[in-house]
């Protein structure tokens, strides 16, 4: 039997290695919802982005000017959103389902992503926090979005 869970998608962010799997199919319902109540001003920019044709026909697009050129208008439609839900959502997202890794220097073997590495690798630099999000979603929900 095939396990979709087993595919995972390497995504480089300021220098470390970060390994998403796709949620299990029930976090992934979950998770939809949450998206849904959570994001949805916000969604329809991002997702708009990641459909711009840049005129690089047949070449594969790199979208870390695309995910750079959506963290202002991700910000902005943030102020309306509950504080409390967003949080909820980002530990969702990120390190609840534990379906990430990470590899950096001090960890070269890779180790999963948990609130404590999400502290230490994101301080001073939330920004990233956004961006790895965002490759979670894209990579668990682009063909619905």
């Amino acid at each position: 039997m095939y396990n979709a869970m087993l595919n995972t998608k390497e995504v480089q962010i300021d220098g470390i290695s970060f390994f998403i799997s796709p949620f299990p199919v029930f976090t992934a319902a979950r998770i939809t919802a949450q998206l849904s109540k959570v994001l949805s001003p916000v969604l329809g920019g991002v997702i708009a982005l990641l459909g711009t044709d840049d005129g690089t026909a047949g070449e594969e697009k790199d979208l870390s000017e695309d995910v750079v050129a959506a963290i202002p208008a991700f910000s902005a439609a943030m102020q309306g959103l509950s504080p409390v839900e967003f949080e909820k959502l980002a530990r969702e997202l990120l390190v609840n389902s534990r379906n990430i890794a990470f590899r950096n220097p001090d960890y070269p073997n890779g180790e999963i992503l948990t609130e404590d590495a999400v502290n230490a690798i994101f301080a001073g630099n939330t920004q990233n926090m956004y961006i790895l999000a965002f490759h979670v979603i894209k990579e668990n929900y682009g063909g619905f979005f």
